[in-house]
Order: structure tokens, then sequence, then C-alpha cells
């Protein structure tokens, strides 16, 4: 369980978002979120959600943990009606002002998401989005989605798509796959470096990360009152987790000749109230 420091504030979120405050402004400026590119008009969306996602003009949709909010953003230009959300105060300081400079009408919160329905009174959103880096800082998977759950209008969904659990577990050694021990949440990790280029030296280098099966997933969405429509699997993955990744055409990373998943997604329907 996590522990409470003598203020009251959960030490594993303290550590995380003070590390998640720090990278902001050195991925703002990195090539990896190509901010310039987004402001020339360019989307940050990638093929998979944008296949799944469809047509979403005039949706309601909220984007959980949107770091500095390109993805919630481009959501907008779709024709989205969208909020997000993220507990790095840095982060949603950049979001809002991105959203200002492209004169977009998106709604930016500030908060952990687990303690979101605490917050945001909107019940009525058609989608809960989240892509991407996002479970690995989940401490309770059934919170996140009793969250979403109550985010919802009666007919809407969850849509999520980030790293395949098997990778918590695994590594490439000459190529191929080898199994790792596989350690007891949460994982304390010592991050010097962000994943964006650069040699920036993070003075907050301390989170604390968990791991989750496929099927806790699955789990955590059938209590909280959500039908799996579709988990989808794929091999490859949206960055250079592993040194002999190579890129793909499409901007995903894979490993030739290998069909290891790395990512999945996941698409949920609201059916039940939450018991």
């Amino acid at each position: 369980m996590p522990f409470e420091s003598a203020s009251g504030v959960d030490e594993y979120s303290k550590a995380n978002r003070a590390n998640w405050n720090e990278r902001v402004n050195y991925h703002f400026s990195s090539r990896f979120y190509d901010v310039a590119g987004f402001l020339s008009g360019c989307s940050t969306l990638r093929p998979i959600e944008l296949q799944a996602l469809g047509d979403i003009s005039g949706k309601r949709i909220l984007h959980l943990q949107c770091h500095f909010g390109l993805d919630t953003l481009s959501l907008n230009r779709m024709g989205a009606l969208v909020t997000g959300v993220d507990f790095s105060e840095n982060a949603i300081e950049k979001a809002r002002a991105l959203a200002a400079k492209t004169q977009q009408n998106v709604k930016f919160v500030c908060c952990d998401v687990l303690e979101l329905d605490k917050v945001l009174s909107d019940r009525d959103f058609d989608l809960v989005f989240a892509s991407y880096g996002i479970f690995c800082w989940i401490s309770d998977l059934n919170r996140w989605f009793q969250v979403a759950h109550q985010m919802l209008r009666s007919n809407g969904r969850v849509y999520l798509v980030d790293g395949h659990p098997i990778l918590d577990s695994l590594d490439i050694v000459d190529g191929s796959a080898v199994v790792v021990q596989r350690q007891a949440n949460p994982v304390k990790c010592e991050v010097r470096t962000s994943y964006t280029e650069g040699s920036e030296s993070l003075k907050n280098s301390v989170t604390y990360q968990w791991t989750h099966r496929l099927e806790d997933f699955r789990e955590a969405a059938s209590s909280a009152g959500f039908k799996t429509i579709q988990i989808d699997e794929y091999p490859y993955c949206h960055y250079q987790r592993f040194s002999q990744l190579v890129q793909r055409f499409d901007g995903y990373w894979e490993l030739p000749g290998n069909e290891l998943p790395m990512l999945f997604s996941m698409n949920c329907a609201r059916e039940s109230p939450v018991v």
C-alpha cells in the first residue's frame, strides 16, 4: 500500500509528480514531441487510435493523463469537445498555453486521475481516452476504471492503447526475447534521463511504477461496470523501448522477424452502474 508522508501526501505520487514536472520543459522542446510540427497543423495522434476512434465530430471526450495536451488538442482539431486531465502542474500550464496559442476551446484540469470524481462534476462524456505510457503510473486499476465509469454517459465507452504488459517481464538479448523477473509493485526506479533525446540530467530522478497483467485490465473493467468489446495486440512499440528496435514506415518501432506483442488496445462499453 502507498505510504503517507507527515503531510498526508502519498509519497509515491509526490515523487512521480516532481519527476514529471521536471520533464515537461525537456519534452516540450524535444524532437520527440515536435511542438513546432503540431503548431504547423500536424496531428500527434497515431495510426492505431485514429483507426479505432473514427469520426469523433461532436463527441465529448475525456483524455486522462494528457501530459501537456498535444493529443488532447489533436482530438479537438478532429471536431471533438475535449477535456484533458494530468497531475503535473507544469504540464497543464503548457497545455493551456498551447490551447490559447492555437485558439482552441479545450478544458484542462490539473488533478490525480484517481481523484478526478472529487474534482470534476461533469458526468456526460461519450468517451474516456488514454494512450501510451499511462498505466505504469497507476497504482489501482480498479479505481481508474471506476472513475472512468463515473465520468461517462450511459452509452459511453473507454478506449485505451498502451505498452503491452508482457514487456514488464521481458528483455531483448541478441535479437531474442528473454524472460526476466517481474518485480513486486511498486517498482522503485532511478530515472536520470527521460525518453526524449538530449543530455538532460533529472534532479527528481526517483519514480515509482506499477506492473499489471492483461487480465488485470479485463477484471478491473468488468468490476467497474464495463463490457470489454475488443482487445488487440500489436508487434511494435510507440518508441524505441529496446535498442534493437528499428523504426517502421508509420513511426512505430519493431523487432524485425519477431511477433512479440509490444502494444495493446482495449475498447470497453459502459454497462451497469458501479455497485
